[in-house]
């Protein structure tokens, strides 16, 4: 039986959450979007709080999270208040909420973030503070990646490409806790399915959603990041590349090379 992750989405709608250098709701969604569509590509069955701009009371996160019954739950936020760095809260006693907790610190820091570390925090009654802690029935932790107040710390996270390396980051810590061997996002179905469950095929039109191009389906480094989205026409696949869509740009914004799967949409 495939595995199941909760993503709860921080803020929304009438609530923006932190703003200043970014917007918090903005950036918690697209780092959201990114880790459900590499869950996605690796098996495992994600449930968001929301995927579009509304409102997302905690005790509806909550409800919808503990009816979904999940292995793990993720809050997804960004902080506020001028410090630096990603920090994670996890269940006081510990246990695979802590887990999880460590498996993703340790690869928001491969990304190049630094870490405040893991915390807990305790209300009155010595219960955990944090209610998507507290009252989720599933191990839970929330995730705090940059602070949008402190002008070096939200470049960290300004761009979609690097919202969605915190999102493929964090996903990459719940497939570690989990059991579950990462495939790099790609499902090794032959029909090139992407995220969102079409097949792309040679000559498709596509929805370019941002992120690095590379030189070649097997280039290790980016030789540029495009930020817009852009229409564009796959001209080539190579399914054993790392980056396996070649695209070129229908609509002048520039992009022309090798693509990272999850940067496409059908």
């Amino acid at each position: 039986m495939a595995k199941k992750v909760f993503l709860g989405v921080g803020h929304g709608g009438n609530d923006p959450g932190a703003v200043k250098y970014i917007k918090e709701a903005d950036v918690n969604l697209n780092m959201a979007l990114a880790c459900r569509d590499y869950l996605q590509a690796n098996g495992v069955t994600v449930k968001m709080s929301r995927t579009v701009d509304e409102n997302d009371p905690l005790t509806e996160e909550i409800r919808e999270c503990n009816a979904f019954n999940p292995d793990l739950a993720v809050d997804i936020h960004n902080n506020a208040g001028g410090g630096d760095g990603f920090e994670v809260y996890h269940y006081h006693k510990g246990g695979t909420s802590k887990t999880l907790a460590q498996n993703i610190e340790a690869e928001v820091k491969a990304i190049g973030q630094n870490s405040r570390g893991l915390k807990t925090r305790l209300n009155s009654s010595g219960s955990d503070y944090y209610g998507f802690i507290r009252c989720i029935k599933a191990p839970s932790i929330i995730c705090e990646g940059v602070f949008v107040d402190n002008a070096a710390d939200a470049a960290q996270a300004d761009t979609l490409a690097e919202q969605r390396a915190f999102g493929i980051a964090y996903a990459k810590g719940i497939l570690k806790t989990l059991g579950i061997a990462d495939n790099g996002g790609n499902n090794g179905n032959t029909d090139n399915g992407n995220a969102d469950g079409g097949a792309i095929s040679k000559n498709d039109t596509v929805t370019f959603t941002g992120g690095p191009v590379y030189k070649s389906s097997t280039t290790a480094k980016a030789a540029k990041t495009v930020n817009k989205t852009s229409t564009c026409k796959v001209t080539a696949i190579n399914t054993k590349g790392t980056h396996p869509y070649h695209c070129i740009s229908q609509d002048g914004k520039g992009v022309y090379g090798w693509v990272d799967k999850a940067s496409i949409r059908k």
